[in-house]
């Protein structure tokens, strides 16, 4: 995981990939719900549709208590409307408009925001903004030609923008998806690991990598970096698997070695000037 996903965080948006629930509030929309694969691989994915009114079209959570910076973000993805607002809903209207077709920002208010490709033109997308007391996250469907965080257009009746996966945190960056359903839900801070058999399936023991990175301080030929293995053999070269030095012609050396024989030697074809950078 990236780093700034291992901390813990809570998804203050219930219901967040079930828009037809009461906790959202629909504004001249419809929901077709569990009409899409959503980015989970689950056909949960939900669809906003505007009816024929002149007017905006959002879908709105309810009101969430907090201040400070929070992050607002969906998946979504276009469903005959190329753009989609991930706003506050309530107040100010600060968010970000975003195009599902091209992956882009087309403009904020008050918000930084981002918009990453997930697969099979889903999009997340994320604004963060700060909030002074108690505010709500919108969704706002918007056509290609629309730069408003609400839009006013008639819709046709079966073009919108697909929906999944709604997150309100506080925080100034998003992190991985929380599913919620009736309540908030907290997740603990991600610690990735694999043990035992997991290895099983790609580590082979017999093979590996060794990287060498550093500055050469001497003109010594011994070696400067050694997976050793002090129970083969007494001898430092007897008892090492791979090692890198220098030369005594000052050239770069790497060896393979198998109980004190060379397997592979490879030499750098010039040599290094102490002190200074090569490669």
């Amino acid at each position: 995981f990236p780093s700034h996903d291992r901390e813990a965080r809570t998804n203050s948006q219930t219901y967040s990939s079930d828009f037809i629930n009461a906790v959202w509030t629909l504004y001249s929309s419809s929901i077709t719900t569990n009409t899409i694969v959503a980015p989970d691989g689950t056909l949960t994915g939900d669809k906003i549709i505007p009816n024929s009114s002149n007017t905006f079209h959002l879908v709105a959570g309810p009101g969430i208590s907090g201040s400070g910076s929070f992050t607002m973000s969906v998946f979504a993805k276009a469903g005959g409307y190329p753009r989609v607002a991930v706003r506050e809903s309530n107040f100010t209207g600060d968010g970000a408009l975003f195009d599902l077709s091209t992956g882009s920002v087309i403009s904020t208010s008050n918000a930084t925001a981002t918009i990453t490709s997930v697969g099979n033109g889903w999009y997340r997308c994320t604004a963060t903004i700060t909030w002074g007391t108690s505010y709500a996250i919108g969704f706002a469907v918007a056509q290609s030609t629309d730069t408003s965080l609400l839009p006013e257009f008639s819709g046709n009746g079966f073009d919108g923008v697909f929906l999944w996966g709604a997150q309100v945190e506080a925080g100034s960056f998003a992190t991985s998806y929380i599913p919620t359903v009736a309540s908030t839900v907290t997740r603990n801070a991600d610690a990735a690991s694999m043990t035992g058999t997991n290895f099983s399936s790609w580590f082979n023991n017999g093979e590996g990598t060794v990287y060498w990175d550093r500055r050469r301080t001497n003109t010594s030929a011994n070696p400067e970096i050694s997976i050793y293995n002090s129970t083969v053999a007494s001898a430092f070269y007897n008892g090492s698997i791979a090692y890198i030095g220098t030369a005594s012609n000052g050239t770069i050396r790497g060896d393979s070695v198998a109980n004190g024989v060379t397997q592979a030697s490879i030499t750098t074809g010039s040599s290094i000037v102490t002190g200074k950078q090569i490669g």
